[in-house]
């Protein structure tokens, strides 16, 4: 049952840093293409 609850845990943990290295990668992505925007105006 312990053994169980630990992989469980390391899951989550694993989905955690999924998501965040998919926001931290959508953050790029939109940093990057409002700066070429910005150089396709100005």
């Amino acid at each position: 049952m312990l053994k169980e609850k630990k992989k469980n845990q390391k899951k989550e943990l694993l989905i955690k840093r999924d998501k965040l290295t998919e926001r931290a990668i959508k953050l790029v992505v939109a940093r990057f293409s409002l700066r070429k925007v910005f150089n396709f105006f100005y």
